[in-house]
């Protein structure tokens, strides 16, 4: 598919392909996304491929996962639309596994801040007052996440719904 034209080379041309990711070398944001302005609008590089190349509308609540844990991959096979709750599961799961969780709460017992929390254990702050208030699912589980994958499979089967199919 084309995005109208040069907008579509200006943006490959700022893709690094290899045999893994596809990396985003332009402009990010300082989390460490890919930013793309096309046709005047600023937005995510990750959201961009969703909605031009995969031809999926997204509504603002509908967040775009990098399954590979790279902010800056622009790959749409390695991309899937998710809800804010299962991103911040799947976030969760990639930072920390249940002992360093234990540990950050022995560590907010001890006394240390939220804000310290975060930096030791390399978490957004609210992660650890999360995890420190036991509002996170299983953490570090590969059970549970795999579990959560064909659950959700399931459900968009039964609903008669096409698992959305990635490009290469």
């Amino acid at each position: 598919m084309r995005l109208y034209g040069d907008i579509e080379e200006r943006f490959l041309a700022r893709v690094r392909f290899s045999d893994f990711c596809w990396e985003w070398t332009a402009c990010r944001n300082p989390d460490g996304y890919g930013r793309v302005r096309i046709r005047g609008v600023e937005q995510f590089v990750h959201r961009a491929i969703v909605e031009w190349i995969l031809q999926r509308k997204l509504s603002r609540h509908e967040i775009v996962n990098h399954l590979c844990r790279n902010h800056l991959c622009a790959r749409p096979s390695h991309l899937e639309v998710v809800s804010p709750s299962e991103n911040t599961r799947r976030g969760l799961a990639a930072k920390l596994s249940t002992e360093a969780a234990n540990l950050l709460r022995q560590e907010r017992r001890n006394g240390l801040t939220y804000m310290q929390l975060a930096k030791k254990f390399g978490v957004h702050y609210t992660a650890a007052i999360r995890i420190c208030q036991r509002h996170h699912l299983r953490i570090d589980t590969e059970l549970h996440v795999k579990h959560a994958a064909s659950t959700r499979m399931r459900k968009k089967e039964k609903a008669g719904q096409s698992r959305m199919r990635f490009i290469e």
